[in-house]
């Protein structure tokens, strides 16, 4: 099977529990328990937005580990070279950064304190994952290179510039 179709597969498995089961199984715990969501125009608008930005940078990022990378976010295939182009220039994680805010904008959209709790839960989630396994799995594999790219980019928040980076001539290894 081409890397295009298993990418496209695991990705649509992945979704479909993280943004359609496991939200629509929170919609129907509020539901159920009669939580009062009361969505409003400009939160569903500023929502919508939220959705769009977070999936085209999802969509950045997984053409990103393909072309460059030569595999998938998913950690059955991860990319065979190191990835810092694209969305990785500013930050290492930024596909964990789209889906948050894919489900912030879900939370937003159903004015949703379960679907919050969640995004804020699978936030810790990601945050663990990367501390225990993704980092120090980047470090054996990428060595060097990937310390030196830890260093110059930020787990989270993007820093402008990223000088050292650019520096330190590690564009993808």
């Amino acid at each position: 099977m081409s890397l295009t179709l298993t990418n496209v597969g695991l990705n649509l498995i992945y979704y479909a529990i993280t943004l359609v089961l496991l939200p629509g199984i929170s919609l129907l715990l509020e539901t159920y328990f009669a939580f009062i969501r009361r969505p409003f125009m400009t939160l569903r608008i500023a929502s919508v937005a939220l959705a769009i930005a977070g999936a085209a940078l999802q969509l950045w990022c997984i053409t990103v580990f393909q072309s460059t990378g030569k595999g998938t976010p998913s950690p059955a295939l991860p990319p065979k070279r190191l990835v810092t182009d694209g969305p990785y220039k500013f930050v290492r994680n930024p596909m964990n950064i789209g889906e948050l805010m894919l489900l912030l904008a879900l939370a937003g959209w159903f004015a949703s304190p379960l679907l919050f709790t969640y995004c804020v839960i699978a936030a810790l989630a990601f945050h663990v994952f990367i501390l225990v396994w993704e980092e120090p799995e980047h470090r054996r594999q990428f060595g060097p290179t990937y310390v030196r790219y830890a260093s110059s980019v930020n787990r989270w928040l993007p820093a402008p510039a990223n000088r050292k980076i650019r520096r330190a001539g590690t564009s993808v290894v």
